[in-house]
């Protein structure tokens, strides 16, 4: 479900159903010339740009922005000791499965940042779970299986916005 992002925002003025804002594709200029580099160049440069700012949220609406330009980037930084944890919640903002598959099969070691969230954000990204892994680890999720406190509640959450069938089954049992 890739619909683009001035598509989705137009739908959301005309029904009303949330106020629409623009997105900043960075408050850092040095971060868009990341987007147009090699793999290992933009995990390297994003490393350095989050180590420079400290602050890695400030780089979410630039990341939902190019996301499928640094993907490339941003999935050498899950299998890096570093930046791990925030490889699992940029592939989370940005939802494709395969990288989705990627955190599920290969979970953060714990004393990375952010690793305690880390089934929490990728329970939260499965609004299309179409295969038996995705609906089991949200069956896992829901039955707190997994080891992250929130998992629940993402689980929960993802199931009641699913709606079908067998979303609702899973709830009821």
């Amino acid at each position: 479900m890739n619909v683009p992002l001035k598509t989705l925002i137009c739908a959301m003025e005309l029904v009303g159903s949330a106020q629409a804002q623009c997105l900043a594709p960075s408050l850092d200029p040095a971060f868009e010339r990341i987007v147009n580099q090699s793999a290992k160049s933009q995990k390297d440069a994003f490393l350095q740009t989050l180590k420079a700012s400290n602050n890695y949220r400030q780089f979410l609406d630039s990341v939902f922005y190019y996301g499928d330009r640094l993907r490339p980037g941003l999935r050498l930084l899950a299998t890096g000791r570093r930046g791990n944890g925030y490889w699992i919640e940029f592939a989370s903002l940005i939802g494709e499965p395969e990288d989705l598959r990627a955190v599920k099969g290969k979970p953060p070691r714990s004393d990375l940042p952010l690793s305690y969230r880390w089934a929490y954000q990728v329970a939260c990204s499965l609004l299309d779970a179409s295969s038996d892994q995705d609906w089991s680890f949200l069956r896992k999720c829901a039955l707190r299986q997994i080891d992250d406190p929130w998992a629940v509640t993402g689980a929960i959450q993802t199931l009641r916005l699913i709606a079908s069938p067998r979303a609702r089954e899973m709830l009821v049992s």
